[in-house]
Formats: structure tokens, C-alpha cells, sequence
């Protein structure tokens, strides 16, 4: 967990390069600004490692029942399928039926 995140999740702001967050009614200066980088301070840590152990407790997934449901086939489909088979079917049989033999 980074001090912004820290922050963020706190309801704490940005005042004078410093992020301040209250605790308990108390405020507390949780990271400094150093150049680019937000350095926390021994408060800062200890609350960044307390709030990243309960912010892994709550994403932890909870168990949820798995609904197995029966796969329904549309009553309109299969007709139309058994009728396109025998289409195909008549097809291939009919010019084998048609064919003349050949005249020696």
C-alpha cells in the first residue's frame, strides 16, 4: 500500500508535502514528500501495514454456491435440423437413382 492509497482510503489530504490522515480523532502526519517520492513516516508505516492486512481480509473471496442448470435446446431447432439432414440426404440419393446405364 502506497501513502496516496493510504490516504485515500483514510479520507486523509495533502497539506504542506505532507499527507496528514486522523486517527482516532488524532492527526497524523502518515508521509512526507522527498523530491519525487513519498517517504512514510514510522506512524505512516505502521498504519500502511494495518490497513494492507485488512484491505487482503476483505478482497479474500467468500465461498458462493455454483447453480448447475440443465442445458435447454430450442424446440424450434431441432425440426429444422432433421429437415435440413434429410434434404441433404435426398440430394446424394437422387442422382444416383437417375443415372442411365450406358449403351454398348
Amino acid at each position: 500500500m502506497t501513502a496516496l492509497e493510504l490516504m485515500e482510503r483514510l479520507g486523509g489530504e495533502i497539506v504542506m508535502n505532507r499527507v496528514r490522515v486522523v486517527v482516532d480523532g488524532k492527526t497524523v502526519v502518515a508521509a512526507v514528500l522527498n523530491g519525487t517520492e513519498w517517504e512514510p513516516t514510522e506512524e505512516g508505516t505502521a498504519l500502511m501495514n494495518l490497513h494492507s492486512n485488512l484491505a487482503a481480509e476483505e478482497a479474500k473471496p467468500t465461498k458462493t454456491r455454483k447453480s448447475k442448470s440443465a442445458q435447454v435446446e430450442s424446440v424450434e431447432t431441432q425440426p429444422e435440423q432433421e429437415q435440413q439432414a434429410e434434404t441433404v440426404e435426398t440430394a446424394e440419393v437422387a442422382p444416383a437413382e437417375t443415372e442411365q446405364p450406358a449403351a454398348e
